[in-house]
């Protein structure tokens, strides 16, 4: 039987360019242990700072596809997608979140 998660809320991060397998097992872990994740997204604007931004797919694509990989999951209801422009994003200083998934 699986354990309950004891984290309310978690944060967790990233581009999610052409999301792969690794990019699914992250995302499970963090739900595995928070009954909640703020799923920050890389805005197109700070991904083409990366140095492979100029191949990276748009925001709306990869929302899309994050989307759809909860949705298969089972876990798109217990997310919230924010739009991050910046290393951390806003969200991380929110009093609510008590673990950040890295």
């Amino acid at each position: 039987m699986a354990e309950k998660p004891k984290i309310r809320i978690a944060l967790a991060g990233g581009t999610f360019d052409r999301l792969h397998s690794g990019h699914g097992a992250f995302l499970r872990a963090a739900f595995r242990q928070s009954k909640e994740v703020w799923i920050g997204l890389t805005s197109d604007y700070y991904a083409q700072k990366k140095e492979c931004g100029s191949t990276t797919e748009n925001y709306k694509k990869r929302k899309a596809g994050l989307e759809a990989f909860l949705r298969k999951n089972g876990l798109f209801s217990r997310c919230r997608i924010l739009k991050i422009r910046g290393v951390a994003g806003p969200h991380a200083a929110n009093p609510k979140v008590e673990a950040v998934i890295a």
